[in-house]
């Protein structure tokens, strides 16, 4: 089946009881109460020029309220502040072969973050691929706080939408006196 050329999505989110709300950085994601009345505007284009290929971007404009601290930001909990995110990204699909790649950057009151990722995975054997990653966040320009996450790992589906997964990521943090870490993960997958 074809994708159709051309996929666009303007929002304007009117959310008047319960929103998702991400924490500061690094942080958990709750659900909480929403406290501030301006809404935000989100918009999202997708170009599929190529059966394999589709090439798009996002944008969120709004107003955030800090549910917590952000050393990153100076914002505090309770406060009100400008928000604008916005994204650029690719994606390569073919039966042995897959690509995910995107840039991202943000906009907090006065502070400048970016981010970026490309994600591969190539089919090795039956229902077996070899997965690598990287990506980079630096959640404030100004004090150049930069964290790098390099990942390889396998994934064997063993259902359609049901697959195990193991990997390693050395995660190599620069700025604010951090430290590298490193992580094995073994997981489980499955989608309705």
């Amino acid at each position: 089946m074809r994708k159709t050329l051309l996929q666009l999505s303007f929002i304007v989110l009117c959310l008047t009881g319960i929103q998702d709300t991400l924490v500061a950085q690094e942080k958990t994601t709750s659900l909480n109460q929403e406290v501030n009345n301006p809404k935000d505007i989100v918009g999202n284009l997708m170009i599929y020029p190529l059966d394999w290929l589709s090439i798009g971007g996002s944008s969120i404009h709004g107003t955030g309220d800090a549910i917590a601290d952000s050393e990153y930001t100076r914002i505090k909990t309770g406060e009100n502040y400008a928000k604008k995110r916005w994204s650029a990204g690719a994606v390569v699909t073919t039966p042995k072969f897959n690509l995910h790649s995107e840039y991202l950057g943000g906009k907090d009151r006065n502070v400048k973050s970016e981010g970026f990722y490309a994600t591969g995975s190539v089919r090795f054997a039956w229902n077996f691929d070899f997965i690598a990653s990287y990506d980079y966040f630096n959640p404030n320009k100004a004090t150049d706080f930069k964290q790098n996450n390099y990942i390889a790992g396998v994934q064997y589906w063993f259902y359609h939408r049901c697959r195990l997964q193991a990997q390693y990521t050395f995660c190599d943090k620069k700025g604010n006196g951090q430290k590298d870490s490193n992580l094995i993960q073994v997981q489980v997958q499955v989608r309705s």
